[in-house]
């Protein structure tokens, strides 16, 4: 199972601010992007580990990547917020026989019951499905296109947390 996160704006919340983008959070090596980097993946693989199906290898966090909120606010201001974006994966020793309509509502529920902590925000929410059969292409198929209001995702960890994902997509690999 792949979970994709784009344009997650990162906020700090014992400050009650925005985290201010600095150009270190580009360069994977400094310390900055670092613990950043663990903050985000470990926000992101609670909350995708709490709906994915049980028996997986606890997921893995790659391709993060973070950017300036709007560069050209940044480049003229100095102060554009820092948004995420990354790629999830979860392995399974079996192959899953996943129910596609119960993993599309346990996706669905989780956001609306998660409502009241309100610390994660994802508009525009996108769930797609890609079954994959060896030696062939993948297709995918829209599941579902969730909006403002009924979006929202909360979830807190440390000091951060993420709010206003514009795109959340789920794809299910089925060999």
């Amino acid at each position: 199972i792949i979970v994709e996160i784009e344009g997650a704006r990162l906020r700090n919340t014992t400050a009650k601010n925005k985290v201010d983008w600095v150009p270190n959070y580009e360069n994977s090596t400094s310390q900055e992007y670092i613990q950043l980097y663990n903050l985000f993946c470990e926000l992101f693989l609670s909350l995708a580990n709490s709906t994915v199906p049980q028996g997986s290898d606890g997921g893995k966090c790659l391709k993060v990547s973070f950017a300036p909120a709007d560069r050209n606010q940044y480049n003229k201001r100095f102060d554009s917020a820092v948004v995420g974006q990354s790629t999830l994966t979860f392995k399974y020793p079996v192959v899953l026989d996943v129910i596609i309509d119960t993993l599309k509502s346990d996706l669905e529920s989780k956001y609306e019951s998660a409502r009241p902590q309100s610390i994660l925000k994802a508009n525009n929410a996108k769930f797609n499905e890609t079954r994959v059969i060896p030696l062939e292409q993948p297709t995918t198929v829209l599941l579902s296109k969730i909006t403002n209001e009924h979006t929202v995702y909360y979830f807190n960890y440390n000091s951060y947390h993420a709010y206003n994902c514009n795109q959340l997509t789920l794809t299910i690999l089925v060999a």
